[in-house]
């Protein structure tokens, strides 16, 4: 990961990651306590991702690992439901045609096509899930803001069962509706983001946008007229965006991981 300039603040490997010790009272330890894990852990099928985080979530109840930040993608692409998401909603006769695959995920939220992007997932010991929520996307803001400083929180509370009454085609995929802390890009979202809670461990996954290829997840889904998906399209490019359009340049997989990952590692002590 080119990151040898920080092998000091490592205080030991383990789960193929570096274990990492924080500063008190500082943003890191405020999500993930006195040390964490750190683990770039690249392409997998998407069973296996959402399998391994949850593993990681067990493994944390039992005190067998620190809290984990964790990176990754997807291969093949995979469209990922909400745990209380009606499944139909997403064609499994044209993902099974495109090769993508179609999982269930352990958090909530919407569905997601996972293409061109850097997931990230955080497994940590939580007791107030809005202020995580808000802190977890500080860190990614800083991160981020080394490719726009005009990239910033969402600042308003959304009703997402109105607008899922007033929308019910938009309303099956994430990156049409925005959650307070949400980062955004000139009104439109880059990173979508979902939690559930297991106890006192936080699950949290995001999806940080490298391109437009999340768009289609418009071509997978079900019981949507041809003549909708045009304007489905529309809506969506209106409510989301990503790396390349906020750069004007490809931003690759690698890049973006060593960027956040470089970021963690400036604010160890």
């Amino acid at each position: 990961m080119g990151l040898e300039y920080c092998e000091r603040k490592i205080v030991k490997s383990g789960l193929n990651g570096d274990v990492l010790r924080t500063s008190p009272n500082s943003l890191l330890s405020t999500i993930f306590g006195d040390t964490f894990i750190l683990m770039v852990s690249g392409f997998n099928a998407g069973a296996y991702n959402m399998q391994l985080d949850v593993e990681l979530v067990h493994k944390l109840q039992e005190k067998a690992i620190q809290p984990v930040f964790r990176l990754y993608g997807w291969q093949p692409w995979c469209v990922s439901v909400g745990y209380h998401q009606n499944h139909d909603h997403i064609s499994s006769s044209e993902c099974s045609k495109k090769g993508i695959e179609l999982v269930r995920r352990p958090t909530g939220g919407r569905a997601v096509l996972h293409a061109n992007e850097v997931t990230y997932s955080i497994i940590t010991y939580c007791d107030n899930q809005q202020e995580f929520y808000k802190n977890i996307h500080t860190l990614l803001l800083g991160a981020l803001q080394k490719y726009s400083s005009d990239i910033t929180f969402e600042k308003n509370h959304h009703d997402f069962r109105e607008f899922r009454r007033i929308n019910p085609e938009m309303s099956k995929m994430c990156f049409t509706s925005s959650a307070r802390y949400e980062l955004k890009y000139q009104g439109k979202k880059i990173v979508g983001s979902a939690q559930r809670m297991y106890k006192n461990i936080l699950l949290q996954h995001g999806s940080i946008l490298l391109d437009r290829s999340h768009e289609k997840i418009i071509t997978l889904m079900n019981n949507v007229v041809e003549d909708n998906k045009s304007t489905l399209l529309t809506r969506l490019r209106n409510t989301s965006t990503n790396l390349e359009e906020v750069t004007s340049s490809t931003v690759s997989w690698d890049d973006c991981a060593e960027q956040i990952s470089s970021h963690v590692y400036s604010l160890l002590p």
